[in-house]
């Protein structure tokens, strides 16, 4: 640790970090003030949530997946900036579970815009989030690529994809071999790769994974990692309390405050009494600038 020159002490240290370190630094950290929120941005934010049958297991002794999403989403919708432009869709909750083969139905149709992109409508939002109920089957890859159609023309987006499993359409016995068996619909992660490929609306998937088992870990990863995105595990009952709404916060503000994420100092006419600061170098200069 080094102590700040007194002579500098108008200096005022910013974090400007890539989003993978981003991600990690918003528990540490907090969000971007609301000031910086309110920056007008072109970009727009697609949370595109799973509502099958599988979300309607206990979470925790209280409540079940879909619970702990509702909350989060709540949470996250009372913080955000009204400036965010924020789409909201679901998928798996229009067709009743099928068994694999005959999935097709469910696989080609059952994802639905909830609420189209626009600035954030706090309390409609949060209404139809309440009346949320988990259903059906689980089409992901279906929604991945529909989402991708949501983000108004002119405007460029990230999606957020939410799941507690696997896509059950393009492997829909999943074992792991789509060509054994019935396959309705692309690999969701070449849907990802696709969508985000060129110059196409979509920046980035972002993943979120509820209780996703190993199989369905690799899989949200997979489109995480081929888009630029990053995956987020949701295991603990803290996680969904803070983690999540964080990250929620955190993306639906203008791609420069999500950059700047860092604390104020105060400098002093002593070096005794003057803050700590970490060398750069000692962090790795990669991720970190000094702006003076």
């Amino acid at each position: 640790m080094h102590r700040l020159n007194p002579s500098r002490s108008s200096l005022a240290l910013i974090i400007v970090a890539g989003l993978g370190a981003l991600l990690a630094l918003v528990p540490l950290f907090g969000v971007p003030s609301a000031a910086a929120q309110d920056n007008s941005s072109d970009e727009v934010l697609i949370l595109v949530l799973d509502l099958s049958g599988s979300m309607n297991e206990q979470f925790d002794a209280e409540r079940t997946k879909l619970d702990v999403a509702k909350a989060a989403f709540i949470e996250a919708f009372s913080n955000v900036s009204p400036n965010a432009q924020v789409g909201l869709r679901t998928y798996g909750d229009q067709i009743e579970p099928t068994t694999p083969a005959n999935r097709e139905a469910s696989c080609t149709s059952d994802t639905r815009v909830v609420s189209p992109v626009a600035p954030i409508q706090r309390d409609q939002l949060i209404a139809q989030v309440l009346g949320f109920a988990a259903l059906g089957d689980t089409p992901m890859g279906l929604a991945i690529q529909q989402a991708s159609t949501d983000i108004p023309a002119g405007s460029t987006g990230t999606i957020v994809l939410f799941s507690d499993g696997r896509d059950e359409c393009f492997d829909a016995d999943l074992d792991g071999d789509a060509a054994t068996g019935p396959s309705f619909g692309q690999d969701p992660c070449e849907t990802a790769k696709a969508i985000t490929s060129g110059d196409g609306a979509v920046d980035r998937v972002i993943t979120v994974g509820f209780r996703a088992d190993t199989a369905a870990e690799i899989e949200l990863r997979c489109i995480a990692d081929s888009t630029g995105g990053t995956y987020t595990a949701i295991e603990t009952p803290e996680d969904a309390r803070s983690v999540l709404p964080e990250l929620l916060v955190q993306l639906s503000a203008p791609r420069e405050a999500q950059r700047l994420v860092g604390r104020a100092i105060q400098g002093t006419t002593s070096p005794d009494s003057a803050p700590d600061l970490v060398r750069l170098d000692d962090i790795g200069t990669d991720n970190f600038t000094m702006i003076c």
